[in-house]
């Protein structure tokens, strides 16, 4: 109980120290609740906004996953409905239809050795049309090649669509994931290189990732259906002809899975539990699901919905329609600290349905998110010469236990400090609630124009006598540039 002394929230609570981790808490009794589109890495010890995302376009389908071509970075996406067009995109804005392609449902993406495969499926076999050479004037190869027999159709997995993984190993072989089946590819220009069944695992698991971890290509499977099924990831060195012993995740199913620093982080349940590997031992990172309002309830999880960037891990978790979980959006995982971005078109927490597509590294600043938001389709994309405006950048910190009914606690004033002076456009919100649940109430808004070029502040602190309380604080920027209030410390005595 912090009943005497003052609620002190500095750059310990966003960086940790020896007795927390920093960032998001588990809950909001031991920690920060949320840090919502700020950035607190860039500058160690300050809250910072974070750059602005914008809306980058409005597709009519919903584009479900990706691939990027080696050479220049150049993006392609796919939709999960039936369409005969592909889309690039350099990453600045503008996107480019690939007409031409066979009229089928894609089920898959990859480029490999200067081409693009577009999987499909037809009459109980996976196709393949092929599209290139990327670094020539590539033209359509409709129907290019048979990758593997099918039983029955690509077997959707937890709330995903029927969509297959790929990966091009370090081998320089491609390898897709079929049912339970990993087909291959060693040369782009010969369809008799292709295996059609490189590895089985055994019947009844469904592929539903694919990852290297050293030497090993790593198959995120899935077991069963609903709440009985089984997550495992089979480790496989591409040359015995089966598979070392897998790694049970002790979660539903394997949906995305990627490598960082030589180790394997898999996205595994419906509550998204992060977990990690080396390839043997396994833990759980984090139940990502503890960061909402419904922590119970399952997330809309998607192949393509986990990526590395800027040195961690952004994780786009969709809602499940029905419930009112929130927020759901973009969370990032990195140096052990967790933060969020916030959606364009929101957070699900209106009781929206999102569903998040894919999310896909730039460069270490920008990112596109490509989801669903009720019925209308977004490409969101972070735009490097804005940030974040309208106090949509901000920080909920612990509730903090202050006080009893007999002898509740008053608070008096409250003062911030800034790493150099406030600048046009820019400003710092103060508001509280005393209960979880509430709704905040604005003690101040302090800016650039009532207050000046100033670093530091104190105000009164306009608060009921009260048990507990939480805070949250808001800080905006101006319209243009990249110019953010550096936030050092928040106090209230």
């Amino acid at each position: 109980m912090q009943k005497d002394g003052p609620i002190l929230i500095s750059g310990a609570d966003f960086l940790g120290n020896s007795s927390s981790s920093g960032g998001m808490a588990a809950s909001r009794y031991v920690g920060m609740e949320m840090i919502r589109n700020m950035d607190i890495d860039i500058q160690k010890g300050v809250a910072r906004v974070a750059l602005k995302q914008i809306q980058d376009a409005t597709p009519t389908n919903p584009y479900i996953m990706h691939a990027i071509d080696p050479s220049n970075g150049r993006i392609y996406l796919i939709s999960g409905v039936q369409t005969a067009n592909i889309f690039y995109t350099d990453g600045s804005g503008s996107y480019t239809t690939v007409a031409g392609f066979s009229n089928q449902i894609p089920v898959g993406l990859c480029i490999f050795q200067d081409y693009l495969f577009r999987f499909y499926q037809d009459s109980g076999q996976i196709h393949a049309d092929r599209y290139g050479p990327l670094s020539g004037s590539p033209s359509i190869s409709a129907n290019w090649g048979t990758f593997t027999a099918i039983s029955g159709g690509v077997q959707a997995y937890l709330y995903a669509p029927g969509v297959i993984p790929s990966i091009v190993g370090q081998d320089n072989v491609m390898y897709i994931g079929v049912q339970n089946i990993v087909a291959s590819l060693s040369d782009a220009t010969s369809t008799g290189t292709i295996n059609t069944a490189a590895l089985d695992l055994p019947t009844g698991y469904v592929i539903q990732s694919m990852c290297e971890l050293g030497l090993n290509l790593m198959l995120g499977a899935r077991f069963g259906t609903g709440v009985t099924t089984i997550g495992k990831i089979f480790p496989w060195d591409r040359i015995s002809q089966t598979f070392d012993f897998p790694i049970d995740t002790g979660n539903v199913g394997v949906p995305a899975m990627t490598n960082q620093n030589n180790l394997l982080y898999a996205l595994t349940g419906t509550s998204g539990q992060l977990v990690i590997t080396n390839g043997s031992q396994v833990e759980q990172v984090k139940r990502i699901g503890d960061f909402t309002a419904e922590p119970e309830n399952g997330f809309a999880i998607y192949l393509d919905c986990m990526n590395t960037w800027n040195g961690g891990i952004l994780v786009g978790l969709g809602k499940v329609t029905g419930t009112d979980q929130g927020p759901s959006g973009i969370y990032f995982y990195k140096n052990k600290r967790w933060t969020f971005y916030a959606l364009t078109a929101g957070d699900g927490s209106d009781g929206t349905d999102i569903e998040i597509g894919c999310v896909i590294p730039i460069n270490e600043f920008k990112f596109l998110v490509t989801y669903r938001y009720g019925s209308s389709y977004y490409v969101d994309r972070v735009d490097t010469t804005k940030r974040n405006t309208g106090y949509t950048a901000y920080f909920d910190s612990q509730m903090y236990q202050v006080g009893t009914t007999i002898q509740p606690k008053t608070f008096l004033t409250g003062d911030f400090q800034l790493t150099q002076p406030l600048s046009t456009g820019q400003g710092v919100k103060v508001a509280y609630r005393t209960k979880a649940g509430d709704s905040f109430t604005t003690i101040g808004t302090y800016d650039f124009s009532t207050l000046g070029a100033v670093t530091d502040h104190n105000f009164t602190a306009d608060i009921p006598a009260c048990q507990n309380i939480q805070f949250r604080v808001s800080l905006t920027c101006n319209s243009t540039g990249t110019a953010t209030p550096e936030l050092m410390y928040i106090r209230f005595i």
